[in-house]
């Protein structure tokens, strides 16, 4: 039996958690400010900035957990377009859970 996968809690995987996909983030800006600025809305779970792995610089994205979708509404709705450090912010739900954005759907193809 391999335990629990410590990371979450027990909230049974990702079930009742919500994530979020921010960008126009500050390049200032780590996983604590934006945690900080997000935990109005709720209890933030994970925050973090992504970041380019070869030079460790911000991309001035950022992905920011709730522990419920509620909470994670209540941030799309106030914190879209909102100020945050000097910079107004976009704010969606990722839909990907983790991924790297993009993807958008592959289109049919169509043979002429």
């Amino acid at each position: 039996g391999g335990g629990g996968s410590g990371r979450g809690g027990g909230s049974g995987g990702n079930a009742g958690e919500a994530a979020l996909y921010v960008s126009n983030v500050s390049w200032e800006a780590g996983w604590k400010e934006l945690k900080d600025h997000f935990k109005q809305f709720g209890r933030v779970t994970y925050a973090d900035i992504l970041r380019d792995p070869a030079t460790g610089k911000s991309l001035g994205r950022g992905i920011v957990r709730f522990d419920n979708q509620l909470s994670a509404r209540t941030a799309v709705m106030q914190a879209n377009s909102s100020m945050f450090l000097g910079r107004e912010i976009n704010v969606r739900e990722d839909r990907m859970q983790g991924g790297d954005g993009g993807g958008g759907g592959g289109g049919g193809n169509f043979h002429m």
